[in-house]
């Protein structure tokens, strides 16, 4: 086994290739040296996350090593955990890398595929491109079942359509190495709080078609189902609850503030103003740490700036929902309504967002 594992990876990469092809692996079929000797052939440098395999695997880090950089979990910490371990070697060892593509180990991904997922990253990169299976052909029933549910989930709370959530093919540029390192999650429930986060930080979502290969039918049991759907569930779950926790502490502060501001001027105006900073300062207290910027900063004063824009207008929508004998609750949820969604056809009309994701700040914006 490599010990100094820089000195080792930079032993083998290939001599132009600036793409670093990242595979976590727990108990993976042999099937995963074959990917790893394609990967190498193709000039790809290849990092293999061993994610606490048991005892009886050596013998295929012994094979796979002369090919590719083989990182090692002393226990299984999850698939999130072994990808951001590669992500943050590549990030603080692997300087003059600056395309990352991830693929899973059961040999379903083919490196074709991979390699045109970086063509598109190179073409845009800002971008993270998926490799998306058909659902409509031979494909088990079970993989139809989870990624149905989990795209339905996911375009409820983002408001985009991506139709293949759980795809393990996703490439990306370097500068969003931090970003990735950032989002939480360890195991499965990673990779959708991969697209959440990224969608909420403005990040577009690119798909490109991929070979569908299945060599056996997997969690093709209902209990299996549930159990993996579960995760992804409880994902979803925390994003809407957090974002209908916050507007229903807006509404309530709107509330209680407008029993008080007829003792002010400008009542309508001071109450709608308080509640919605107050809440926006609630969200961002319970999001902020799920939502990665631009270089895996922070985007707080973008947040504040669509506060700011949403208040604005809100206030005099309500304002003159209100001059025309609309209930105040009512007027303020008009309101909020109305400018939200123009606020969205405003911003992805500029950037040339198609129709099919014409609610892409929606998740973002839910909040505010």
């Amino acid at each position: 086994m490599k010990t100094n594992l820089f000195e080792g990876f930079s032993s083998y990469r290939g001599d132009n290739s600036r793409t670093a092809v990242v595979i976590p692996a727990y108990k993976p079929p042999a099937d995963m040296i074959e990917l790893v000797s394609r990967i190498n052939r193709e000039g790809m440098s290849c990092i293999v996350v061993d994610d606490g395999c048991p005892v009886g695997y050596e013998w295929m880090w012994d094979v796979i090593e002369p090919m590719a950089l083989v990182l090692h979990h002393d226990i299984n910490r999850g698939k999130g955990a072994a990808l951001k371990t590669a992500f943050t070697y590549i990030k603080n060892w692997c300087l003059d890398i600056e395309f990352i593509v991830t693929m899973d180990a059961d040999g379903q991904h083919l490196v074709d595929d991979a390699a045109r997922a970086v063509s598109e990253v190179k073409k845009q990169p800002e971008a993270i491109v998926l490799g998306v299976r058909d659902f409509s052909g031979n494909v088990p029933f079970a993989a139809k079942v989870e990624n149905r549910i989990a795209s339905v989930l996911f375009s409820g709370i983002s408001k985009r359509n991506v139709s293949d959530t759980k795809t393990g093919l996703r490439a990306f540029s370097r500068p969003l190495l931090g970003q990735m390192i950032m989002i939480e999650g360890s195991r499965n429930d990673y990779e959708m709080n991969q697209l959440l986060a990224l969608s909420s930080a403005g990040r577009k979502i690119v798909e490109i078609p991929m070979a569908t290969i299945y060599k056996e039918k997997k969690r093709s049991t209902p209990f299996e189902i549930v159990k993996d759907t579960a995760g992804v569930t409880r994902v979803m779950l925390s994003y809407s609850t957090s974002y209908a926790i916050s507007y229903a502490v807006e509404l309530l502060l709107f509330m209680l503030l407008n029993l008080l501001a007829p003792l002010f001027s400008y009542p309508l105006i001071l109450s709608g103003s308080v509640s919605r900073t107050m809440c926006a300062a609630f969200s961002w207290s319970l999001n902020s740490h799920k939502i990665a910027g631009k270089n895996g900063k922070s985007p707080l004063k973008k947040y504040i700036a669509e506060v700011a824009v949403t208040m604005i207008f809100g206030l005099l929508l309500m304002t003159g929902f209100y001059s025309l004998g609309v209930n105040v609750l009512l007027a303020k949820i008009l309101a909020d309504f109305i400018t939200l969604t123009g606020y969205i056809l405003v911003e992805t009309s500029a950037a040339g967002v198609s129709s099919a994701d014409i609610g892409e700040k929606a998740g973002e914006m839910a909040a505010r």
